[in-house]
């Protein structure tokens, strides 16, 4: 296990006795990202099993269609699902968007509500850790990779990585070897460092000032979240994308 690097400063886990490290190997991991990363999934479990009871009663009929008036765990759920999966009908193509919804659509929640966490005091975002986000960035690593060889098949799939000049074939495949190996890292390093850089400027300026201008820092942190879990997911669809089109059908 890599060792974690965290934001600091007071967590609530510490203050009610929680361990603070934990020994693995001769090295001392920081269990603060574990604790927020359980928490942050815990909650979005919860949300989704309150949707789900509420879907399930639902009157059959017209009357199920109908939306509530006002925002709860079902309206959230059905918001959510509708936008993201419309958005993934434009980057993927046929039934590809509902095979990766599940995937796509975790990946952002997850990121999202992990990055937003931080901005209640006493609490650290799970993202502002190089080894939460490696290893939500491996998952997507095998999914593409695992994606694309079942779709087009080992052969086809190699071949996109010697590019459409033969004589370039054997520098275009050591590029492309370094540029899906980059992948995961580039992934992981850009997500960490925005939100350890975010959760630090916020807590610089919560002890700097009193009211009205950490109330501007904590939108423009929301903010910041959103863009970081959309870039992430984003950036993983286009993967997918890349990975599992045919050539025939690519844009």
């Amino acid at each position: 296990m890599i060792p974690m690097i965290g934001a600091g400063g007071f967590s609530w886990f510490q203050a009610l006795g929680f361990p603070t490290h934990i020994v693995i190997r001769g090295s001392s991991v920081p269990m603060d990202p574990v604790y927020h990363t359980l928490l942050v999934t815990l909650l979005l479990i919860l949300s989704a099993l309150m949707a789900r009871r509420a879907f399930l009663a639902l009157p059959s009929g017209p009357e199920a269609l109908v939306p509530e008036d006002r925002l709860s765990h079902r309206t959230f759920w059905e918001l959510f699902c509708e936008g993201y999966l419309s958005f993934l009908r434009t980057m993927l193509q046929g039934k590809d968007a509902v095979r990766y919804f599940p995937l796509l659509a975790t990946l952002f929640l997850f990121i999202f509500f992990s990055n937003a966490i931080a901005l209640i005091p006493g609490f650290q975002p799970p993202t502002a850790n190089l080894s939460t986000n490696l290893a939500m960035a491996t998952v997507v690593f095998v999914v593409y990779n695992g994606m694309g060889i079942k779709e087009q098949g080992f052969v086809s799939y190699l071949k996109h990585f010697a590019g459409p000049i033969i004589w370039l074939a054997p520098l275009m495949f050591v590029i492309e070897i370094v540029s899906h190996v980059a992948r995961p890292f580039s992934l992981s390093v850009r997500l960490f460092g925005n939100m350890f850089g975010d959760h630090m400027v916020m807590e610089s300026f919560l002890h700097l000032t009193y009211l009205i201008i950490p109330v501007i820092f904590i939108g423009l942190g929301l903010f910041v979240s959103l863009v970081q879990a959309f870039v992430f997911s984003l950036l993983s669809t286009v993967y997918i994308s890349m990975a599992v089109t045919h050539e025939e059908g690519a844009h």
